[in-house]
Parts: C-alpha cells; sequence; structure tokens
C-alpha cells in the first residue's frame, strides 16, 4: 500500500510568522500465513509494516502536560514514523472449545517520542525526537460452547515496551483479561453479552 501525506500552513515563532511545508511518503507491506495442521489447529503468522507521519501537533504546537510542568513544543526536523511487527500463533477449534494465541513483536525505526531536558531558566522542557523502540505482546482468548445459544469467554492481554534510551515506553495498558457470557441467537443474526474487564 502506498501512503501519502502533505501538510503546509503557518505557524509563530518568537513573534514571527513562518510558513512551513512537508511531504511525507511511504510504500508498506504485509504478508500473512496460515497453515492448517489438522482439522481443529492452525498455525498463524504474519509480517506488517507500519507508517506514521508526523501530525501538524508534531510539527507545531506547543502543548503543557503533566499537571503544567512541561512544556513540549513542536519540531519542524521529526521524521517520519516505521514499524515492522513479527507474529506467530494457532487457532484451536474441538467439539465445544474455541482457543486462540498470539505473540507479537513490534520494532520502531524513528519512534516519535519525547525527551525531557531542562532549560537554563530551571524548566522542565520535552522535545520530540526520534528515537528507537520496542513493543512485545502476548494475547490469549478461548471460549466453550455451552450449547447452541450459549457460550462463556475470556481474553487476556499483556503488552510489554521500552525505548532505546531505557525508558518505558509510554501509555501501554497493564496486564487486562475480560470474561463473558454470550447468548447468540440460532435464527437471526444477533447475539447479547455481559463481560466484566479485570485490570
Amino acid at each position: 500500500r502506498y501512503e501519502n501525506y502533505d501538510t503546509s500552513g503557518t505557524t509563530i515563532i518568537s513573534g514571527n510568522t513562518v510558513a512551513y511545508t512537508r511531504a511525507y511518503d511511504d510504500v508498506i507491506a504485509s504478508l500473512g500465513l496460515n497453515y492448517e495442521v489438522t482439522e481443529e489447529l492452525r498455525l498463524v503468522g504474519g509480517f506488517y509494516e507500519g507508517f506514521r507521519a508526523p501530525t501538524i501537533d508534531d510539527l507545531v504546537s506547543v502543548k503543557t502536560t503533566q499537571q503544567n510542568t512541561i512544556t513540549t513544543p513542536g519540531n519542524f526536523g521529526i521524521n517520519p514514523e516505521h514499524s515492522y511487527t513479527y507474529e506467530v500463533g494457532f487457532k484451536y477449534n474441538y467439539d465445544r472449545w474455541r482457543v486462540q494465541m498470539y505473540e507479537w513483536w513490534t520494532d520502531f525505526t524513528n519512534y516519535i517520542g519525547r525527551q525531557t531536558l531542562t532549560n537554563t531558566a530551571g524548566a522542565n522542557v520535552e522535545f520530540l525526537v526520534n528515537q528507537q523502540a520496542h513493543l512485545q505482546g502476548t494475547e490469549l482468548y478461548a471460549e466453550y460452547l455451552i450449547n447452541e445459544s450459549w457460550s462463556v469467554w475470556g481474553n487476556g492481554a499483556h503488552t510489554y515496551g521500552k525505548i532505546a534510551n531505557g525508558q518505558p515506553f509510554p501509555r501501554l495498558p497493564p496486564i487486562q483479561g475480560w470474561l463473558g457470557l454470550k447468548w447468540r441467537d440460532t435464527e437471526l443474526p444477533r447475539y447479547f453479552e455481559v463481560y466484566t474487564w479485570m485490570v
């Protein structure tokens, strides 16, 4: 797939109006594999590329975060973000059981992240920079069919990540899981379910 992102506008820097124009593009690819071991078991895998162009906020916005203690200015020189994800897993369907499990890894080149520095006035300032980063996750789903209409299901996920400078990857969800009960209409394409989210 080919992606193209063009942006232009004006911003004010140190009281001066500055015009800017930026263009980013990339060709990204994906590949999926599905191998039938038996009628009940399939091995799956894949490779996926990702691309994210800097947003207008990344380029020019000045934001204040963390209870107004850290200022983050934009960065005209920031580069697009690229990622490469590898995934392996299996799908198992037997009798009343439906089970899926995946392990995945994502490597970022030019991850758009923040680096905190202290200026001469003693204030903390976050600068947007390109960094190397890594994510790794595990996902599990299982469902047991009680009868044609009712089933109980659960899934869980854990994600770990770090940036090359040793800092943890920001905004990662904690270990979490869901447990639910589902009712399916055997005649019409509709269902009803209740579940609890555990963090």
